[in-house]
């Protein structure tokens, strides 16, 4: 019985021995807060497209002679020439000279 309150005690002082030798845990250091920036300045560079030479004449239609015409969009509210969308007048008067069932 003496063996067993021996080894007890010698396991009581071995564990409260290598206890106290343990490295203690320290402290999780502290992030400073970030710091607040401004946004980044971003520069856009605006690209002009440069027209090729045959793009005025997107503008135009061929009529039933062969002539090339400013063409004119037709809208509910009226019509318009495409190159500069002023109001075409004539409408009413030459009516012959648009083909709304025609597309180009």
């Amino acid at each position: 019985m003496i063996r067993i309150l021996l080894g007890i005690a010698a396991f009581t002082l071995l564990g409260a021995h290598l206890a106290a030798q343990e490295p203690k845990q320290p402290r999780p250091e502290k992030i400073p807060a970030p710091k607040v920036q401004p946004p980044p300045i971003v520069i856009l560079e605006t690209h002009d497209v440069r027209p090729g030479s045959r793009d005025v004449w997107q503008h135009y239609g061929v009529n039933r002679l062969g002539r090339f015409v400013p063409r004119v969009v037709v809208y509910p509210e009226g019509a318009y020439y495409s190159r500069d969308l002023q109001p075409y007048y004539f409408m009413q008067n030459r009516s012959s000279a648009v083909m709304p069932y025609v597309v180009d």
